[in-house]
């Protein structure tokens, strides 16, 4: 193999444990441009879409939101997917008294959709993972999002520039960010507006081909394919 495409650098170095490549680059997940629009709420709305596994860290977010409301913010969640960990999760939800702030809206046909029910967009995971494809659909709907700092989740997410990035495992980090949204929406709009621009800039369809091509050509010229944001 002379060259082969990830979706993030974290996937890529990854896939090298197990893969040669003489020169490597890095393809980034393409997305739509889209906006997204919700009406003033005077709670926040948090969401996070992805299969119900521990390594996704649900646990952590519900911990984090436990932990807001305690320092007196309102806010509730949506929650999204399917799996066994769902009991767990119930359990720990009833633990925290968080049964009437917390709902599992199950499989969603359409991430977008489920997006402009959201103000804040979080991906808590815990273990590595590639670049979401659900975290730039949510920087390009205009979504504040919070991310941990795994994976491939830093290679999209300027931290307090188009998003917020904190340690996995670390309730009291993401708290606190929940709260730093809540308390400040002129800096959460404008980390959005920077959020929707790079998508655009970075990993858009019209990026993701250029790309592509340049790749294509490294191959004849021996060059290294180089990833056009960072």
């Amino acid at each position: 193999v002379d060259q082969y495409a990830a979706v993030s650098q974290s996937a890529f170095f990854a896939g090298e444990r197990t893969m040669r490549a003489s020169t490597p680059f890095v393809q980034s997940t393409p997305v739509s441009q889209s906006a997204f629009f919700a009406g003033e709420r005077t709670e926040l709305v948090l969401g996070m879409a992805s299969r119900l596994e521990p390594e996704k860290g649900h646990a952590v977010l519900l911990d984090a939101l436990a932990e807001f409301r305690s320092r007196g913010g309102r806010a509730r969640l949506l929650i999204t997917g399917q799996g066994e960990y769902r009991k767990e999760l119930q359990r720990q939800i009833v633990q925290l008294h968080l049964s009437e702030q917390v709902e599992f809206v199950g499989f969603v046909e359409s991430v977008k959709q489920f997006l402009t029910e959201v103000d804040v967009f979080l991906v808590p995971s815990v273990d590595s993972e590639g670049l979401p494809t659900t975290i730039l659909e949510a920087m390009a709907a205009g979504r504040a999002v919070i991310a941990s700092d795994v994976g491939g989740a830093t290679e999209a997410i300027r931290h307090q520039v188009d998003g917020l990035i904190v340690p996995a495992r670390n309730a009291t980090a993401l708290a606190d960010a929940i709260e730093g949204i809540a308390s400040d929406p002129s800096a959460a709009r404008a980390m959005c507006e920077s959020a929707r621009q790079r998508v655009q800039e970075c990993f858009s369809m019209t990026t993701m081909m250029k790309t592509v091509v340049r790749s294509y050509m490294s191959l004849t010229k021996q060059e290294f394919a180089q990833e056009p944001c960072s």
